[in-house]
């Protein structure tokens, strides 16, 4: 079973690195996807609930999203322990994207590894993964205990 959900095409070897991205207060988050008023398909806003935060980060139409539980993704996938407390640093953009190699392998030419770019939110209860076309700008918005907008 779990061959099926790992693509064997995509090198393990490779590490991934997550850079820290946006400015995001540490919390311990947990997250909720909310879908595109556009489509019942399309991931639109991530919600972040933390204990002293909450964060919308908006993402326009994304080439791939995975959830995934946080306990499975940690087996699965290079996702981090989550740390003893909780509180960490929710959002990250993954460098060495095996998530990306895999879209790549499976478009057949259409699309190229440097033509787009991986995020990935860690919450307490879920990952999401998020595959943008490089430089393409979401938002992040703090409600309460943060102030302000920024595009990324």
């Amino acid at each position: 079973m779990i061959n099926k959900i790992i693509d064997n095409s995509v090198d393990d070897s490779v590490t991934e690195q997550r850079i820290s991205w946006g400015e995001c207060p540490v919390d311990q988050y947990e997250a909720e996807a909310c879908f595109s008023e556009n489509s019942t398909f399309e991931l639109g806003t991530v919600c972040l609930n933390g204990q002293k935060h909450k964060i919308d980060i908006r993402f326009p139409f994304s080439h791939c999203y995975r959830i995934i539980d946080r306990e499975l993704a940690i087996v699965l996938y290079q996702v981090p322990k989550l740390p003893i407390v909780g509180i960490e640093y929710p959002l990250y953009k993954v460098k060495n994207s095996l998530l990306i190699q895999q879209i790549v392998n499976e478009a057949g030419g259409v699309l190229e590894k440097e033509e787009l770019e991986h995020y990935q939110v860690l919450a307490v209860n879920i990952v999401i993964d998020v595959v943008l076309y490089k430089n393409e700008h979401f938002s992040i918005e703090g409600l309460g205990g943060t102030n302000g907008k920024m595009d990324k």
